[in-house]
């Protein structure tokens, strides 16, 4: 264990990653449910609890207030053209190696 309190672990995740480790983790689900909205036609009740969000509507309101759309408009655009890509910019860091600061992240602290 890295022996910090919640305070000092989210203090030492935020210096690190950027943001804060409840931020990470709503990124990572809207991440993966745009993946599956893109993917999948399964309900977006299904998509929202398999993406780790307590309801289709907390799902919901999370894509409006953070993405300015909703899940049935990124579904539809990946429909319509599978180059459409709504709110990218905010996975941008994703693509260029967030997981492996995520890795190093636990690897500095837990010294795993």
């Amino acid at each position: 264990m890295a022996n910090l309190s919640t305070y000092n672990f989210a203090r030492v995740f935020r210096t690190a990653m950027g943001r804060s480790p409840h931020q990470y983790v709503v990124e990572r689900r809207l991440a993966d449910a745009k993946r599956r909205l893109s993917q999948s036609d399964k309900p977006l009740a299904v998509i929202a609890h398999v993406s780790g969000f307590s309801s289709k509507n907390h799902m919901t309101d999370t894509f409006k207030k953070i993405l300015d759309v909703t899940p049935g408009v990124v579904r539809k655009n990946s429909n319509q053209s599978k180059t459409a890509r709504v709110g990218d910019d905010f996975y941008q860091d994703l693509a260029h190696g967030g997981d492996q600061r995520v890795v190093w992240f636990v690897l500095v602290v837990f010294g795993a």
